[in-house]
């Protein structure tokens, strides 16, 4: 529910289910800790091919679909 404040900024959200969760893909993936989120394009995926990392999946934005890859 919408708390609503004076100041318009400082009003929230109070449900803890957003719009678009981490895990609304469904890809039951098991991650690291840790990750990057790059929009450098046939960069990532080049690099990716270089070291042999894994495309697991796929995560869809509104504008593009972005291989989901996993390296050691």
């Amino acid at each position: 529910m919408i708390q609503k404040h004076a100041i318009p900024i400082l009003e929230f959200d109070d449900n803890p289910q957003a719009v678009i969760m981490p895990n609304h893909e469904g890809l039951n993936l098991h991650l690291p800790k840790k990750c990057v989120y790059a929009f450098l394009g046939e960069e990532i995926d080049r690099y990716a091919k270089e070291v042999g990392a894994d495309c697991v999946g796929e995560f869809v934005s509104a504008t593009k679909t972005y291989p989901v890859y996993v390296m050691s």
